[in-house]
């Protein structure tokens, strides 16, 4: 019986084998797949009778010049419907396109959520009103992996536990040393690379993340590590899964984060090699200074060096969290006036811990909760390299951050640098570890439920999880 996948769902159970027939398989890079049918004698019940019930023809397929894993399914579509294209890859359940009005004519599908180096099956499937009817079942095999992407190793895990949303990790991967190298990639709960895109030289992507809105991706090319010219010449794109360039901003100084907000905006932490501010660009081009981190400490009295690690846009309040690395510090700024709000940390007059242990050190990756709390990654303690993730509560009356939840204490895994905690929508968090390139999602008690693992020295920068990569489609 036929499973219709929701978009994006990775089953972990193994489906019954198809007896694929005898189909085309010298479909190699950049070669279309034979325009003929595979023979599937195990056919769901979508009432297919093959190309003629399903009114189309000469269905076939290619792969992306640039992103091998790619898909694009193309057909003549014969008569009006409302259809799809349905696809599968490893002996799993059958994946599918968003469904569409189809028109008389030529019709393409591009196919999101497949791996580099897989056999693929694919169908059309249409509905004239009375029941979906199937094409005959067509493959293709996806490029192998770019050469110098580094591949994850899925160590555990436990889908009756994890985060339902969550159905892919977009991130980056740096590697410095014996030049440098820079990876955005998209990959799925497998840990399965789905998609990659390199840095061009001379730029590194530390904080590649989605769009506000979902539907496109925002790549940021890091000259301040890459060409250590002081950022003077990062940029952050906005960009389409088929690399469909949608916009170029000019981000002076950008050295680690940024943050989209709801007009388009970006913000970013701006070093001019003196100061670190925090800058934004509107969706007109204009640039202003929200703030200034040496005029808030010139203001407090406050000597200390600013480089920042983290930009963190609290919607609901119209506020900015800024972390700053070289001073162990969380500052809160308002987005309208630019004023300082209140300061978390190692900072002269900042907010208290309690207990005195549960103290941040080297944060990074700093949040606030759905539910108003302040979530951190950070190390141990001041002189260990452990990364582990701190949660507060924050008592506004005794200027307190009440620790009220914590993880990794005792799993003795580094983070020398970087590092970023999420607080997912069912209340699971997911930790990466930095310059350990080590991704764990973690229930509320504490248990992990996915261990997602890179090497060959790769550092992981940003990593957010995505339910839909279909509205980051062209």
């Amino acid at each position: 019986m036929k499973t219709v996948r929701k978009l994006g769902i990775i089953c972990w159970v193994m489906a019954l084998a198809c007896d694929s027939g005898d189909s085309s398989k010298d479909t190699g890079p950049g070669k279309d797949s034979a325009d003929s049918a595979a023979g599937d004698t195990n056919m769901p019940d979508t009432g297919s009778g093959g190309l003629d019930e399903a009114r189309v023809s000469g269905v076939s397929a290619r792969l992306h010049p640039d992103f091998g894993s790619l898909v694009y399914v193309s057909w003549e579509q014969l008569a009006q419907a409302t259809g799809h294209v349905e696809y599968r890859f490893d002996d799993e359940d059958w994946l599918q396109s968003p469904s569409r009005a189809l028109e008389v004519g030529s019709q393409e599908q591009l196919l999101l959520g497949i791996p580099y180096d897989r056999d693929v099956s694919y169908r059309v499937v249409n509905d004239f009103g009375d029941g979906e009817l199937a094409s005959d079942v067509f493959d293709i095999q996806t490029d192998p992996p770019p050469d110098g992407v580094p591949l994850a190793t899925l160590l555990s895990a436990d889908p009756k536990l994890w985060e339902p949303t969550l159905e892919y990790l977009v991130t980056c991967l740096v590697k410095w040393g014996g030049g440098i190298t820079a990876y955005s990639i998209i990959v799925d709960r497998q840990g399965r690379l789905l998609w990659a895109l390199e840095a061009p030289s001379g730029f590194v992507t530390m904080y590649v993340r989605p769009s506000y809105d979902g539907t496109a991706i925002l790549v940021d090319h890091n000259s301040f590590w890459g060409s250590f010219d002081g950022g003077d010449t990062s940029q952050v794109l906005r960009m389409k899964l088929d690399g469909t360039v949608l916009a170029t901003y000019d981000t002076p100084g950008l050295h680690h984060s940024f943050t989209e907000l709801a007009d388009g905006s970006l913000v970013w932490g701006a070093s001019d090699r003196q100061d670190e501010r925090l800058d934004q660009i509107d969706p007109d081009g204009s640039v202003h200074t929200i703030w200034s981190c040496q005029d808030f400490y010139d203001s407090q009295g406050i000597s200390g060096e600013c480089g920042s690690n983290t930009v963190f846009w609290d919607e609901d309040a119209d506020t900015f969290l800024f972390s700053f690395y070289s001073t162990d510090s969380i500052i809160e700024i308002d987005h309208a006036t630019g004023n300082t709000l209140r300061w978390f940390g190692q900072l002269d007059r900042a907010w208290q811990f309690q207990p005195d242990d549960s103290a941040f050190w080297w944060q990074h990756g700093c949040s606030y909760t759905g539910t108003g709390t302040l979530l951190v990654s950070t190390h141990k303690s001041e002189h260990s390299d452990v990364g582990v993730v701190r949660e507060y509560t924050l008592d506004s009356d005794t200027q307190t951050l009440l620790e009220t939840w914590n993880f990794g204490l005792e799993d003795e895994i580094l983070a020398h640098e970087m590092g970023e905690a999420h607080r997912l929508a069912g209340g699971n968090t997911l930790h990466n570890y930095g310059s350990t390139p080590r991704v764990r999602e973690a229930t509320p008690e504490g248990e992990v439920v996915w261990d997602l693992e890179w090497g060959n020295g790769f550092y992981i920068g940003r990593s957010t999880p995505v339910e839909d990569l279909y509205s980051m489609a062209p």
